[in-house]
């Protein structure tokens, strides 16, 4: 008995010691936040993508919106912690570097600011935070330096409200059921939950990675749509069997004016090309998003049109891709494998592409007798085998 009062009060100093060690850096002395010169504008705002996070998340991330007639670029977020009604800066860990790019947002558009908790000298307790980006109209200069800032608020909660997909085959196709549960059901004519339809694009369209799943009950079929990295993944549950599609960009149909999944910039201009479009494997529509959404996707899209590759391929998952370029009269291949990459021009233009694995697509060229030749394109060999 004595042994394990022993033990027991042993494994009780450790956990205090660990614990002092570990909430050391949240000791160190913080420096009052300090924003003189930076005014807010009520047409430029950040808003998180969640309202909690429980600091434990490897990213967080914030929907900045440009409402002005005018273009701005922006800095580095800073992560601040409120404490006594005061809110005071983070300092970032020791060693931590960063890029020198001046990104920027367009008038009238939406973008993404993603903000790593693992960049920041301290273990993140229960509390208010806040991400600040600091902006300014037109051209920075390092002389006039940032006028204006964006903020937006966070808790740190012992658990954040997420919602929790059950696996396919639990998954209830009631309508009202489904919805509580974070789902969307379709039936008939009736959406149920389109809140979260909306709130799916928004996000996705603003380029913050999210999720969502429909269920059709008359149907007997569930979709799950995962947005991240420029890569709508979208998984069908039908007849018991799971398949699998990627696609990289959304347009609305300009016949049918429903909302188009697709590999292709522009797939109207890709048929006038000599491509092979065809359904499923090329487009995948969805007919339910509210005219506002609409709207934004006709906007983003009609400014994708006007740069890019002709084509991208994601290999089952946003990591890895395939591209194909077009310039001038050239056509160049290329891929993206985690990062590094590169563009190939080649002599003939494809007339089809199809992720065939996660590292390799098949490339279908015309030849002169009007037959096809297939070649795998292999983004870890970085070439056609």
């Amino acid at each position: 008995m004595k042994r394990q009062i022993t033990a027991l009060m042993a494994l009780l100093i450790m956990l205090v010691l660990f614990s002092a060690c570990g909430s050391e850096k949240n000791k160190q002395t913080l420096q009052e936040a300090d924003h003189s010169g930076l005014t807010e504008d009520a047409q430029v705002t950040l808003e998180m993508d969640f309202p909690d996070y429980t600091g434990k998340e490897e990213w967080t991330y914030c929907i900045f919106s440009n409402d002005a007639e005018q273009d701005l670029c922006y800095g580095l977020p800073e992560m601040e912690v409120l404490i006594g009604g005061t809110w005071y800066t983070i300092p970032e860990k020791e060693g931590t570097a960063h890029t020198m790019e001046l990104p920027y947002l367009s008038a009238g558009y939406r973008g993404a600011v993603h903000v790593p908790f693992s960049d920041y000298a301290r273990d993140f307790s229960l509390g208010q935070y806040r991400i600040v980006v600091p902006y300014t109209f037109g051209t920075y200069t390092t002389d006039k330096g940032w006028d204006h800032m964006a903020t937006a608020e966070f808790s740190i909660v012992k658990k954040a409200k997420r919602t929790d997909y059950q696996p396919f085959v639990g998954q209830i196709y009631e309508p009202d059921k489904a919805v509580r549960g974070g789902v969307i059901a379709i039936s008939g004519d009736r959406i149920y939950g389109e809140e979260i339809l909306e709130t799916f694009f928004y996000k996705a369209l603003s380029g913050v990675p999210c999720e969502m799943r429909i269920v059709y009950p008359e149907l007997d079929l569930c979709e799950h749509y995962v947005y991240k990295q420029g890569c709508y993944t979208i998984q069908s549950y039908e007849h018991r069997a799971v398949t699998t599609r990627c696609y990289s960009y959304v347009y609305i149909d300009p016949a049918t004016e429903d909302l188009t999944f697709t590999n292709y910039v522009d797939p109207d201009q890709a048929v006038q090309d000599g491509f092979s479009v065809s359904e499923p494997e090329d487009v995948f529509a969805l007919d339910v998003v509210s005219e506002e959404t609409q709207a934004y996707v006709q906007k983003v899209h009609q400014k994708d049109l006007t740069y890019g590759p002709v084509l991208r391929v994601c290999l089952f998952g946003p990591e890895r891709d395939v591209l194909l370029v077009r310039m001038d009269d050239a056509y160049m291949i290329g891929y993206d494998n985690n990062g590094s990459g590169q563009l190939l021009e080649i002599d003939q233009q494809p007339v089809s592409i199809r992720a065939v694995s996660e590292t390799a697509a098949v490339v279908q060229f015309e030849k002169t007798d009007g037959s096809l030749e297939s070649r795998i394109f292999d983004v870890e060999k970085g070439g056609f085998e």
